[in-house]
């Protein structure tokens, strides 16, 4: 497989990616607790109640953006490698702004969200080597 279509295969596995950990955070059940009351004081506790809640009903619909700058660097980083020729230096070095603010996200999050988007940052970081190292391959040959 050429380098240039692993790129592009590399980067789009990072985008898909991210876009599953959107999705996963937006809908799934990120939150969990369990209440327990008493019906009456000093009588026995009634059964535990468990609640689940997803990320946009804790803390509403202004986390959506922070939710999808990862995959906005993906998508930047997709459209690069795919409307760049190998050997421009623009190319590699938005792959590689991408790469590190990615990272730089899930190092932030780390905490929170940003372990999520860890699985679409390794392939990002991947494509970035294999664009940087077809840049050295072009300028060799020609």
């Amino acid at each position: 497989m050429k380098r240039h279509n692993a790129a592009v295969v590399s980067t789009a596995i990072a985008h898909i990616l991210a876009w599953v950990a959107v999705i996963g955070l937006v809908f799934g059940p990120v939150y969990q607790g369990v209440s327990v009351t008493a019906s009456a004081p000093g009588a026995a506790a009634n059964e535990p109640t468990k609640t689940t809640a997803t990320l946009i009903e804790i803390n509403g619909w202004g986390v959506l953006p922070i939710l999808l700058v990862p995959a906005a660097l993906t998508g930047l980083a997709l459209v690069t490698i795919l409307k760049t020729n190998s050997g421009q230096t623009r190319r590699r070095v938005l792959v590689w702004v991408a790469s590190v603010l990615l990272l730089g996200f899930c190092i932030l999050g780390s905490f929170s969200i940003g372990i999520f988007y860890l699985p679409s940052a390794l392939p990002l970081v991947f494509s970035s080597i294999l664009v940087a190292r077809s840049r050295v391959r072009a300028s060799r040959a020609g």
